[in-house]
């Protein structure tokens, strides 16, 4: 059996983050600077709390009562996905 890497992503949830990153831009290219785990999880059809769960993975980019910094997430969602460089 293989020792478990932290860095590795469950298959479920690299979906969904691909999910978040598409849904993400879309608000970018309205304009919004934050966004909540609950408005992304209601666009797309889950919940807060799996929103936080999944995003917790980039690591701490978000605050309470305030939400996670759209451009930012964009970003590290990108870069961990490896849809930042050119190949």
């Amino acid at each position: 059996m293989e020792p478990t890497r932290p860095d590795l992503i469950p298959n479920p949830a690299v979906r969904r983050l691909s999910l978040y990153l598409r849904q993400l831009e879309a608000f970018k290219r309205k304009d919004r600077r934050t966004i909540s785990s609950k408005q992304l999880g209601e666009s797309l059809g889950l919940t807060d709390a799996q929103v936080r769960k999944d995003l917790a993975y980039l690591g701490n980019l978000g605050q309470p009562g305030i939400g996670y910094p759209t451009p930012d997430l964009v970003q590290a969602l990108r870069h961990r996905l490896g849809v930042d460089r050119t190949w």
